[in-house]
């Protein structure tokens, strides 16, 4: 006996493997039906990704083929339990060849979230696929603590190790070490020297703040 809910769909395979001719009994309960013969899947989902692109979440996926499909939602949850529609995307009805779709989630949530997609046919029916889990930083604005410092400052707002540049440009040693929040370093000068400094977002380009030394 198998325990189903309403709107699940099943596949049923029979393999004549000892060649002996005999009856096969489906019994069914309830509303369940069955349908003999060809069977067209709404959508022939091949792949689903989703990957972090710093400043947002990426989703593709790719289709085999398609049959009265309407659209596809993206959907997104904290915890993988409860989630929410947040893109959405026209399929393409019908095709035999393979599709390409994207969609950029440009607000994720900070930290790991979950993402799935949902496919609805024609007639309102969904679909999911299944569940991708990404981790995101979110970008803060950078603030590098006590001003000036000896040498030895803290940053916030960094997802990657800083750089830190001299008054003329030159690329200057330090020791790096990141802090549990993920998006904190504790940097140290390893030949500190009076003057002003620039730390450089290496991923953002033009992303910087200035850090005082004071060596005294």
């Amino acid at each position: 006996m198998l325990n189903v809910v309403a709107g699940q769909q099943f596949i049923v395979c029979l393999s004549n493997w000892s060649f002996v001719n005999a009856d096969v009994t489906l019994d069914f309960f309830g509303t369940a039906t069955i349908q003999c013969g060809p069977m067209l899947l709404p959508v022939e989902l091949i792949s689903f990704s989703v990957r972090d692109d710093r400043t947002s979440v990426h989703t593709q996926w790719i289709t085999g083929n398609e049959h009265d499909n309407d659209h596809f939602e993206v959907q997104r949850s904290a915890d993988g339990e409860y989630w929410s529609s947040v893109g959405w995307i026209r399929g393409a009805t019908n095709s035999q060849v393979p599709l390409h779709y994207a969609w950029d989630d440009q607000a994720p949530l900070n930290g790991w979230s979950y993402y799935r997609l949902r496919q609805v046919d024609g007639d309102g029916s969904a679909h999911y696929s299944n569940v991708e889990v990404v981790h995101h930083v979110r970008s803060e604005e950078l603030r590098a603590w006590p001003q000036p410092c000896n040498g030895e400052f803290q940053v916030t707002g960094l997802a990657n190790e800083p750089v830190l540049m001299d008054a003329i440009g030159r690329s200057v040693p330090v020791h790096c070490i990141p802090m549990d929040d993920a998006v904190t370093w504790r940097v140290m000068v390893l030949k500190p020297a009076t003057g002003l400094y620039t730390l450089l977002d290496p991923i953002q380009e033009g992303r910087s703040i200035r850090v005082a030394i004071d060596g005294d």
